[in-house]
């Protein structure tokens, strides 16, 4: 009651010298279930912590102890190196017999897997254009200043793949073609994966920049490529693309594959087919950045990922 006849008399006072109470805060609204379930919802490896992650050797996944890349190379604009360099993707045709060129041969093995598709993969390019975050420092590349953008980055890997995918006939999915309107869109794409009919059995490809905790001013120490799985069956397909990543690129650091104890990855968790989510170097080592920003090593990654699209679609699970 004394509270009350305290808080009127002093609006009455306040409002004779000219001041005004301060206005009650408004309450926010609810946050829903589901909005506030994804936020809490891992995203990437960046915001997984660190103690609850469980790390795996491909080596100690897959019964091959070697597995081929394609050769010629999975993309006509590939940049491999020559022969006799030690990367796997060179390893030796046989003699020919014949004198059909090598582009002659590429042309009758494009031809060949057309219609054959065993899969509907669909492809995720993480983030989105609208999603805060996500980049690096400034730094210089080639006299100029620039910025790599994660949103960026993944779209043109994806679209490589794609690209080559529609070479060899593979069925695909592209999930995210309107990133530039989208932030992390995490129950989206998981939804549009879920609900996409298909008379093939589908597999979830997400495709990532990494990032990691800052270790000398803005940038970090963190390199290399590791590939995330949630279910039994992702973990034999995680295996492969990280096999092929790391001969792909093999003056990158092997992370080798990843999966976490406390909460799995939203879309590898929600998708109801398998699923993986590669991270391709880390766009916060100043190194790799600008790796990453160069047209070589992109093609390369993308390269590296339909070569093991193209071993899965030939091999049974």
């Amino acid at each position: 009651m004394f509270k009350g006849i305290f808080e009127s008399l002093s609006n009455f006072f306040s409002s004779l010298f000219g001041q005004r109470p301060e206005p009650k805060p408004i309450p926010k609204p609810p946050i829903d279930k589901e909005d506030k379930e994804i936020e809490s919802t891992i995203q990437d490896a960046p915001e997984v912590p660190v103690e609850s992650i469980s790390t795996i050797n491909e080596a100690d996944i897959l019964e091959d102890p070697f597995i081929p890349i394609e050769e010629p190379s999975t993309s006509p604009n590939s940049t491999q190196p020559k022969a006799n360099t030690g990367t796997v993707s060179n390893i030796p045709l046989e003699e020919k017999t014949d004198a059909t060129t090598p582009e002659e041969k590429q042309k009758e093995k494009i031809e060949a897997a057309k219609s054959k598709s065993r899969y509907l993969w669909c492809l995720d390019n993480g983030h989105g254009k609208l999603q805060a975050g996500k980049r690096s420092p400034r730094f210089t590349y080639k006299g100029q200043e620039v910025q790599l953008l994660e949103y960026k980055f993944n779209r043109d890997i994806v679209e490589r793949i794609m690209k080559s995918l529609d070479q060899y006939g593979i069925n695909y999915f592209d999930i995210v073609p309107d990133y530039k309107e989208v932030g992390s869109f995490l129950k989206n794409r998981v939804e549009r994966a879920n609900k996409k009919t298909s008379s093939l059995p589908k597999i979830y490809l997400s495709v990532h920049g990494n990032a990691g905790p800052r270790s000398h001013g803005d940038w970090t120490n963190a390199s290399g490529i590791e590939t995330w799985y949630h279910s039994k069956k992702g973990e034999k397909i995680a295996a492969i693309f990280q096999r092929y990543l790391t001969t792909n690129l093999p003056n990158w650091r092997n992370r080798h594959l990843k999966s976490t104890s406390i909460k799995g990855l939203y879309v590898l968790k929600h998708t109801n087919m398998p699923a993986v989510l590669t991270e391709n170097g880390f766009y916060n080592n100043l190194r790799e950045a600008k790796e990453m920003m160069d047209d070589s090593v992109r093609q390369k990654i993308a390269d590296a990922h339909v070569s093991a699209i193209l071993y899965i679609e030939k091999h049974d699970f």
